[in-house]
C-alpha cells in the first residue's frame, strides 16, 4: 500500500504542479487589469481555488496527514496540540477571536507565514510580532465586517476584504513531529463572532483525506448548542475523534460540607455513558456505531504536561533506541514510551487509535481517492469560475466599452469632418440680414436726423449764439445721439440674427449631427461670442460732422464795400476769430448778414454730411462688428474642436489598450478552462489506473497492515504469495 501511496503521489504532483502554476500565473495576470473588479467573485474563487491546489500539492508532494482539531473557544484545543506535538505550541497558535487556520508542523527553526486570501505572504520574526500583527489585522477586519453588514451584505472576506488572513503557517521544533508527515491544523472556535472562519474550515478540508479531533469542555458536553454543526462534520471526515476534556482535579461540595471528588475526576466515564445514553443526536449515534465516530474522556492539562516534561522527552530517547521505528508513515507521532505503552490512560489510548487509524489502509485509500476527489472538485470549481454566469459582469463591461469605444472613434471621425470647414462661409443670413436691416434703420434715422437738424438751425437764427454754439452744442450732440441711437438698432439686429440656438449658424443637418457627436454645443460658443458685447467707434463721424465756416455766404453791408473788406474778413467779423467762431451773433444780424442764403447753406452741408454718412458708415460698423462675432465664434468652434481633438487623442489609445487587456483576459480564462479540463482528464486517468484498489470502506478492502506489514510487503509479494492463503486473504 504504502508503494502504491508513493507512486500516486509522483504521478498526482506531476499533473497538479504545472496546473498550480498555471493557475497562479492566471490569477495573476488578472488582477493587474483595470477591469478586474468586474471579475471580483471569479477573482475570489481562483484565489480560494489556488490556495487549496496548494495545500492538496504539498499534501500529495510530501504525503501529509492532516489531524483537524476544532471545538468552541476555550475547549482546549491549543492544549491537545500541546499533548500531541510534546511541544509547546500554544504560544504561537493561540489566537482568539482571529478566524483563521494555523497549520503546526516540525521545523528546525521556528518560522510563521500568514497567507492571505488575496495570495500575498506575510513573514513573522517571531512571535510577539506576529501577535502584533494579528491585533492590528483583527481590527480592520473587525471593521470591514461591520461596514458590509450594515449595508445589508453577508461578509466573505475573498471579495470584500482580500487583505484578511486565511491561514497561519508555523514551523517549530516539535519533537513528535520531527519525522512525521502530520501536520496539526488549529481552527477557529465554532462559535466566534466571526462566523466565516468556520465555512472556511469546511471549505479548506471537504474532499480531503484528514480526520477531525473535536474538543470540547464536560461542562459543555450537554449544550446542544456545542453539537449544532456537528452533523456537517460527520459528513467532512471520515472519522472523527470527540475529546471531552475533563478536569481530574475538580471538586463537588459533599453532604457534610467536605469537598469531595467530583464524578467527572472520578469517574469519567459515567458523563460518556449518560451522553451516549440521553444526549447524542441520531446522526451521531449512527457514526458512533459504524466506529467513524470515538469519545475520548481526557483530561488534556495533565496529558499535556505528562508530554512536555524532561522526564518523558529522557524516556523516549530510550525507548526509541530500543524499539524499530518506522522509517515512513505517520506513526512517528506516537514514538513516546507513554503513548507506545498499554497503560490505559485515556490519552494514550487516543494517540494509539488516532496513530492506527492514521497508518491504516482505510486511511491511505482515503488519501488516495479524497486527493482524487478534491482535485476534480478544485477543477471543476475553475470551470464555474470560467463559465459565462460567473463571468456576465465582466462580459457587460466589455460589451459597454467596445460600444463607448464604437462612439469615440465615431466622435474623432466628426472632429476630421468638422476641422476641414471654413467657418467664415456660414454666416451669410447673418450678414445679408443684418446689412438689410442697417440700411433700414439708417435711412429712417436720416429722415428723423434731418428734421431735428433743420429745426436747430432754424433755432439758431432765431437766437443771438454764436457759431461754436450751434456746432458744439447743439448739431455735434444731435449727431453723437443718433450715432448712439444708430449703433443700439443695429446691434440689437446682430443679437437678433444671432440669438438662435446654432448662433446664427448656417450649416446642412450633416454637420449638426457632427457638432452633436462631437459633444460641442454651438449654443454655448454663441454665449461666449455675444453680440451685445460687439462696438464701432463713432471717430468716421469726427471728419465730416463739423460744418465748414468758410463755405457759409455772408452779405456785405455798404461800409464793408467802401471799406474794401474781404469775405473772409466779414465772415471773422460775423463769427469771431476763426476756428472759434464764438462771436455772439444777434438774430437780426444773422437775418442781415446770413439770411436765407446761409441758412441754406448751413442746411447744405449739413445734408452733404448726412448723405455721406447715412447709410454708409453705419453699414461698414455693422460689417465690422458681424465680422468681430464670425471670428469670434469660428475661433470658438476652432478651441472647442481642438480640446475634443486632444481629449479623443488621449483618451482612445487608452480605450483601445484596456479593450484589448480585456480582450487578452476572457482569452486567459478560456484556456486555463481548457486546462482545468484537461487536468480533470488526467485526474480520470490516474483514478482509471488505482481502480484496481478497493474503495475506503468497502466489503472488498483488505485487512489493515500494520506498519512492519505495509513495509515488508509490496505488491508484487501479494501476487505471488504462498499458494496456501485462501481466496479472501489473496
Amino acid at each position: 500500500m504504502k508503494t502504491e501511496i508513493s507512486q500516486f503521489c509522483q504521478e498526482y504532483a506531476k499533473i497538479l504542479r504545472p496546473f498550480d502554476a498555471t493557475l497562479r500565473e492566471s490569477l495573476a495576470e488578472i488582477r493587474e487589469k483595470q477591469d478586474s473588479d468586474a471579475l471580483k467573485r471569479s477573482i475570489s474563487g481562483f484565489a480560494d481555488t489556488h490556495h487549496r491546489l496548494n495545500t492538496l500539492l504539498d499534501k500529495v508532494e510530501d504525503q501529509e496527514a492532516f489531524v483537524i482539531i476544532f471545538g468552541p473557544l476555550k475547549s482546549g484545543k491549543s492544549t491537545l496540540m500541546n499533548a500531541i506535538s510534546a511541544a509547546y505550541v500554544s504560544e504561537v497558535t493561540s489566537l482568539p477571536a482571529y478566524p483563521c487556520l494555523v497549520h503546526v508542523r516540525h521545523d528546525p527553526e521556528t518560522r510563521i507565514v500568514a497567507k492571505k486570501f488575496s495570495g500575498e505572504t506575510e513573514n513573522f520574526p517571531d512571535n510577539s510580532t506576529m501577535r502584533k500583527a494579528i491585533a492590528d489585522h483583527h481590527a480592520h477586519l473587525a471593521s470591514h465586517i461591520r461596514k458590509i453588514e450594515e449595508g445589508g451584505e453577508t461578509f466573505d472576506p475573498g471579495i470584500h476584504y482580500p487583505e484578511a488572513i486565511r491561514r497561519i503557517d508555523i514551523g517549530l521544533p516539535a519533537k513528535n513531529l520531527e519525522d512525521s508527515y502530520t501536520v496539526l491544523v488549529d481552527t477557529p472556535g465554532l462559535y466566534s463572532r466571526m462566523k466565516f472562519g468556520y465555512d472556511l474550515m469546511t471549505r479548506e478540508f471537504r474532499d480531503s483525506a484528514a480526520c477531525a479531533v473535536f474538543v470540547v469542555k464536560t461542562d459543555n458536553l450537554f449544550l446542544e448548542q456545542v453539537f449544532d454543526e456537528f452533523n456537517d462534520l460527520l459528513n467532512l471526515f471520515s472519522r472523527i475523534f470527540l475529546v471531552v476534556n475533563i478536569d481530574a482535579n475538580k471538586k463537588d461540595l459533599g453532604p457534610d460540607g467536605e469537598l469531595i471528588p467530583s464524578l467527572e475526576s472520578q469517574d469519567p466515564e459515567k458523563i460518556i455513558d449518560a451522553f451516549c445514553s440521553l444526549s447524542m443526536s441520531a446522526p451521531m449515534r449512527n457514526a458512533f456505531d459504524e466506529g467513524r465516530l470515538h469519545i475520548y474522556p481526557i483530561d488534556l492539562l495533565h496529558a499535556a504536561a505528562n508530554s512536555l516534561s524532561p522526564e518523558s522527552s529522557q524516556a523516549g530517547e530510550e525507548q526509541a533506541s530500543e524499539e524499530q521505528v518506522g522509517e515512513e508513515g505517520y506513526s512517528d507521532i506516537t514514538e513516546t514510551p507513554e503513548q507506545k505503552k498499554p497503560s490505559g490512560e485515556p490519552f494514550d489510548t487516543f494517540l494509539q487509535d488516532l496513530t492506527d487509524y492514521l497508518n491504516s489502509n482505510d486511511y491511505l485509500l482515503n488519501f488516495i481517492f479524497d486527493s482524487l476527489r478534491q482535485g476534480k472538485t478544485l477543477t471543476a470549481e475553475v470551470r464555474e469560475n470560467c463559465s459565462a454566469d460567473s463571468l456576465r459582469d465582466f462580459h457587460e463591461r466589455q460589451a459597454s466599452l467596445e460600444y463607448e469605444l464604437k462612439e469615440e472613434r465615431s466622435r474623432r471621425s466628426a472632429v476630421s469632418s468638422l476641422d476641414e470647414q471654413d467657418w467664415s462661409n456660414v454666416f451669410g443670413e447673418v450678414q445679408r440680414g443684418t446689412q438689410e436691416a442697417t440700411e433700414e434703420i439708417s435711412r429712417n434715422e436720416k429722415k428723423q436726423l434731418e428734421s431735428k437738424l433743420n429745426q436747430i438751425v432754424t433755432d439758431w437764427f432765431e437766437s443771438d449764439e454764436s457759431l461754436r454754439e450751434l456746432l458744439f452744442e447743439k448739431i455735434e450732440p444731435a449727431f453723437a445721439a443718433s450715432l448712439k441711437n444708430v449703433a443700439n438698432q443695429c446691434r440689437q439686429k446682430v443679437e437678433e440674427m444671432t440669438n438662435t440656438a446654432m448662433g446664427g449658424v448656417d450649416v446642412s443637418p450633416d454637420l449638426i449631427r457632427a457638432f452633436d457627436k462631437v459633444g460641442i454645443s454651438l449654443l454655448k460658443i454663441r454665449q461666449e461670442t455675444s453680440a451685445s458685447e460687439l462696438s464701432y467707434s463713432d471717430q468716421a463721424w469726427e471728419r465730416k460732422r463739423n460744418l465748414e465756416a468758410n463755405a457759409i455766404p455772408v452779405r456785405k453791408s455798404i461800409w464793408d464795400w467802401i471799406l474794401f473788406r474781404t469775405e473772409n474778413k466779414v465772415r471773422r467779423r460775423l463769427f469771431g476769430n476763426e476756428q472759434q467762431w464764438d462771436q455772439p451773433i444777434p438774430a437780426n444780424k444773422k437775418i442781415s448778414k446770413l439770411g436765407e442764403t446761409g441758412k441754406a447753406a448751413i442746411l447744405s452741408q449739413l445734408q452733404n454730411i448726412l448723405e455721406e454718412n447715412l447709410p454708409t458708415l453705419p453699414v461698414r460698423a455693422v460689417e465690422g462688428m458681424v465680422k468681430q462675432y464670425v471670428e469670434g465664434f469660428g475661433e470658438g468652434i476652432r478651441t472647442a474642436l481642438a480640446k475634443a481633438r486632444e481629449e479623443l487623442d488621449r483618451k482612445l489609445p487608452l480605450m483601445e489598450q484596456r479593450v484589448k487587456d480585456n480582450e487578452g483576459t476572457l482569452q486567459r480564462i478560456e484556456r486555463l478552462k481548457n486546462n482545468a479540463s484537461k487536468v480533470e482528464y488526467s485526474i480520470a486517468e490516474i483514478e482509471k489506473s488505482f481502480s484496481h484498489l478497493p474503495a475506503p470502506g468497502s466489503s472488498e478492502q483488505q485487512p489493515s497492515l500494520s506498519l512492519e506489514e505495509a513495509e515488508s510487503e509490496s505488491p508484487v509479494e501479494l501476487e505471488e504469495g504462498d499458494d496456501s492463503l485462501d481466496e479472501e486473504e489473496s
